[in-house]
């Protein structure tokens, strides 16, 4: 016979509330960039701005298909021991090697990109710039995955939203300065980039406090960045000894 436990839905109440209201505020984190530039630059800017959003769904996209494999087999391990040895290598393993799939998928997208643009929808040609910085907050939001996972397993959702909030208010005042510096949708997409990395560092060092010590959260730390720093480096190398024919590249 059907029965509702009400015990248990508050419980089930009690977990998930925060989840939801951390999950409202990440979309709002992610569309603070654009409703700033809406409202102070106008709806033009808005408009070249949407190339940066459409590299950043592209990736994106690409890691939510690794992570929609790893997760369960974290959660459920987690669930069946509760001891975090266990899941020490699918948060760690997994985002040092995510961090270098998506890496080399953000270089490519940063010199591939605009030749699409060029050759598909020429117009949006002022938008590339605020694309190529918005793929550093592409970065931070793929490599902060699990970490939100493992917070989830342990009850730690107030920090999510907690961090989500300050996240907003840090993103929204980095974004009106950036604007009125007169940096336009670069600088945004700059402000916003700065505020993901925060946001990953906050996750990396709160999660890491049930995984490692602070000799071990350096080394991670060194392992996912790593990537991304030689990709850069390798970018402004050739940029700066390569002469394309194509000036966008």
């Amino acid at each position: 016979r059907y029965m509702l436990l009400w015990g248990k839905i508050k419980d089930y109440i009690v977990f998930g509330f925060p989840i939801f209201v951390s999950s409202f505020l990440k979309v709002l984190l992610y569309s603070v960039d654009r409703l700033m530039i809406a409202k102070m630059l106008g709806m033009v800017p808005l408009g070249y701005y949407s190339i940066a959003i459409m590299s950043r769904s592209y990736t994106v996209g690409v890691s939510k298909s690794f992570a929609s494999v790893i997760s369960p087999y974290f959660i459920e391990d987690y669930g069946k021991t509760e001891d975090m040895s266990y899941t020490r290598k699918y948060v760690l393993t997994y985002t040092e090697i995510i961090a270098c799939i998506m890496a080399v998928v953000l270089g490519f997208v940063y010199i591939a990109f605009p030749v699409f643009v060029d050759y598909v929808i020429p117009r949006f040609h002022p938008g590339l710039n605020a694309m190529k910085a918005m793929l550093f907050s592409t970065f931070f939001m793929i490599v902060s995955g699990l970490w939100e996972n493992l917070l989830v397993v342990k009850s730690k959702q107030i920090i999510l939203v907690i961090t989500s909030m300050s996240a907003i208010i840090m993103n929204i005042i980095l974004n009106y300065i950036a604007i009125k510096m007169h940096f336009g949708s670069v600088g945004v997409a700059t402000a916003s980039a700065f505020t993901t990395f925060l946001v990953f560092i906050i996750f990396s060092i709160t999660g890491m406090h049930y995984l490692e010590n602070l000799k071990g959260l350096i080394l991670f730390f060194v392992r996912v960045l790593s990537p991304l720093i030689l990709i850069v480096i390798e970018i402004l190398l050739i940029e700066h000894f390569i002469c394309f024919a194509n000036p966008i590249l």
